[in-house]
């Protein structure tokens, strides 16, 4: 159960994200997946179940754990992700980006698409179908998906983001689909080209998969290759002064500390987090 309090604190961040992205509370609903009365009535205490879940999921849509719990630190994978997303919602440029495990393009990513408006983040996932992919954009854009058939959902998703200046895209974990909707990504590019952004992220398995694919000459393995400029964009492993920096914005400024951190994080931004965690619980309970 969240408290009186609490819920006051997801509903503020719930506001700041519908300001920053500039959703209406049905737009909102949307990319939740609950009915706009829903939402209406869990704002008004009139929601006559239990809540609790609810509130969670507002909680996560909002990034309100984020916010409250972790202080976001401007590293160089940061900065750079950013750069590069603003070049493409600015100038409807396609660009795909790599990164290990850990190095903070998911974090960074989810920071972007929560503060600007136009910025539409679907995390990709190994078992979608075309129409599950189109589905979640559709949800991240705050858009109804329901009983629509593969070319009206296309149709939708264009014509909205045609109509839309400074938009973007961005497929996280892109790596992910199967070589069908994966394959989709041609179709979508070339109904936005020059009106959209596009950016895909994945590790450099996605790499290794498109070179062989363009090796092997395997549909659309070429087309996509030519789309992304043929290139791509690598990011660093996180630095000492990454990790420094993280740690300080996050309440542990001791030099000892922040060290034995720095070495113990394996330049992996997640386990950095953990490590931050540990230690101020042992601080805590000392």
């Amino acid at each position: 159960m969240y408290t009186t309090e609490e819920k006051s604190k997801i509903k503020a961040a719930f506001d700041l994200k519908c300001e920053r992205q500039q959703f209406t509370r049905n737009k909102a609903a949307a990319s939740m997946n609950v009915s706009p009365a829903t939402l209406s009535q869990v704002f008004s205490s009139n929601y006559n179940a239990d809540d609790t879940n609810i509130w969670k999921q507002i909680a996560i849509w909002s990034n309100y754990f984020m916010n409250e719990e972790w202080n976001a630190v401007n590293t160089r994978n940061f900065n750079l992700i950013t750069k590069f997303l603003d070049d493409a919602r600015s100038h409807s440029n396609t660009y795909a980006i790599l990164g290990d495990a850990g190095c903070g393009k998911t974090f960074s990513i989810k920071q972007y698409a929560a503060n600007n408006a136009g910025a539409y983040l679907v995390q990709c996932n190994e078992f979608w179908s075309k129409k599950d992919f189109l589905g979640e954009l559709l949800r991240a854009m705050g858009k109804d998906r329901g009983g629509m058939s593969i070319p009206e959902m296309m149709n939708l998703i264009t014509n909205t983001l045609r109509q839309e200046s400074n938009s973007v895209v961005i497929l996280d974990e892109v790596d992910k689909l199967n070589d069908p909707s994966f394959i989709f990504f041609i179709t979508l590019y070339n109904r936005l080209e020059d009106h959209t952004g596009m950016i895909m992220f994945a590790t450099d398995h996605l790499e290794k998969r498109m070179l062989k694919g363009v090796r092997l000459n395997r549909k659309g393995y070429k087309e996509i290759y030519s789309r992304i400029g043929r290139k791509f964009i690598e990011l660093e492993i996180p630095s000492k002064n990454d990790v420094a920096e993280i740690c300080v914005a996050n309440g542990i400024d001791d030099e000892k500390t922040v060290l034995e951190i720095w070495k113990d994080s394996l330049g992996d931004l997640r386990r950095t987090k953990r490590l931050i965690h540990k230690h101020k619980l042992l601080k805590n309970a000392a």
